[in-house]
């Protein structure tokens, strides 16, 4: 004998498929939406097939708002939806302390630029020097960049560290120069008046001694000799 078999066609995908396929199980607050009491949840024929009928939003996906509705008509046990508020509070703090910290460091971040990169940039440029002078056979000129280049690494470390470590922007209208502790550049400039005369004339001016404002660090100028020549002396008589 054979067994009849049952089957629908569904109103979406218009595909014919047994029963069971249209098979929905109602919430507790959809069954009493429909007129049943609630206390157990009711399977009912579906016009729609079990791939096309709409999944229920899963917890993770719910809002406090959602999740509380779902406790109070009794498809959610009452303290699985109070964790999961819980969780949904907190990770809401969270963001907005994260977000708190991105705003500040975007503000920051421009401020510790302007003097981290200069000093970045002296680096490149004292070691393009070196690597002339190490070309021509300019050995007190190669120890005096190599010098100037590991101090500026280290300050430019320390910079970074304090960065890092800080979560406030540097002091405002400081250059890096200014930056550098004055012991620093005084140990600069003491290698850079060591070099020759000569040396010095041809070369550009390191960037953290091209500060006028400070006696010591005035670089060296060639004075005119106050001594007449001949013909000066002629056309004086």
């Amino acid at each position: 004998m054979e067994t009849e078999i049952r089957g629908a066609q569904c109103t979406q995908c218009r595909a014919v498929k047994p029963m069971a396929e249209f098979k929905r199980t109602l919430t507790r607050a959809q069954s009493r939406a429909r007129g049943y009491a609630g206390a157990h949840k009711v399977d009912i024929e579906s016009t729609l097939c079990s791939v096309c009928q709409p999944k229920p939003k899963p917890i993770s996906k719910l809002s406090r708002r959602e999740l509380q509705t779902r406790a109070a008509s009794g498809d959610l046990h009452p303290l699985i939806a109070k964790f999961r508020q819980a969780t949904l509070v907190n990770h809401a703090h969270l963001a907005q302390v994260e977000n708190g910290h991105n705003r500040a460091r975007n503000v920051r971040q421009p401020a510790w630029d302007a003097l981290i990169k200069p000093v970045q940039k002296e680096i490149y440029t004292a070691a393009q020097q070196e690597k002339y002078a190490l070309k021509h056979a300019q050995p007190t000129l190669v120890t005096f960049f190599r010098a100037y280049i590991e101090t500026l690494k280290t300050h430019k470390t320390k910079l970074q560290l304090q960065q890092r470590l800080t979560n406030a922007a540097p002091e405002k209208g400081v250059t890096w120069v200014e930056a550098i502790p004055k012991e620093v550049i005084a140990t600069i400039h003491a290698l850079w008046v060591e070099l020759p005369i000569r040396t010095r004339a041809t070369r550009r001016l390191p960037a953290v001694l091209d500060k006028p404002s400070v006696d010591a660090l005035v670089p060296y100028e060639h004075k005119r000799s106050t001594q007449m020549s001949a013909e000066e002396r002629l056309r004086k008589v």
